[in-house]
């Protein structure tokens, strides 16, 4: 069962433990209790990143997890339920990097489409490291800066060539802030 399809094969409410029936709710068949109405939505889980800069440089992960393993991305992962997606990329940074992040702003929001049958609303920020020691951990193989204009051949996702492309642009010289 692929974990972003388990909604789909949901056969009992989550709430009162009767079994679901397909329904149209809101336009869209969905899977809703004809018992106590609770309907089973489909939505997107949320991820951030952080775009962590260093003058005109661009801190990137190496994964050591599929997809993309071996690829190099921005540091990134899933919000958790109690967290904002700046916290989550603030949260994420440090456990694949070992730095402490100051987020600065917001650079994108991306409906990543990027893994076949997985969808994610993407939360990019653009961040400064304030304390930590450089060095891979969690769920990345190697972390370093890279200068903007030459990153590695081999970007993990669309959307991270995307953020370093408008980067290029919307900084042609001088410190990325």
């Amino acid at each position: 069962m692929q974990p972003e399809r388990w909604s789909e094969q949901a056969a009992y409410c989550l709430l009162c433990g009767s079994g679901l029936e397909i329904r149209t709710v809101f336009g869209t068949p969905r899977r809703a209790c004809p018992r106590c109405e609770f309907v089973l939505f489909h939505n997107p889980p949320t991820a951030a990143a952080a775009v962590v800069t260093r003058g005109r440089d661009v801190l990137l992960v190496q994964r050591s997890i599929r997809p993309c393993r071996g690829m190099w991305c921005f540091p990134a992962g899933f919000q958790e339920h109690d967290e904002s997606p700046a916290e989550a990329a603030v949260r994420e940074t440090r456990e694949e990097t070992g730095l402490d992040v100051e987020i600065l702003r917001l650079l994108d929001v991306f409906f990543a489409r990027d893994v076949p049958g997985r969808r994610v609303n993407l939360v990019v920020y653009l961040a400064r490291a304030v304390a930590g020691t450089l060095r891979p951990a969690d769920d990345a193989a190697a972390a370093a800066f890279f200068p903007l204009d030459t990153p590695p051949a081999e970007i993990a996702f669309p959307n991270n060539r995307v953020v370093i492309e408008r980067l290029r642009q919307q900084f042609p010289c001088g410190d990325i802030q």
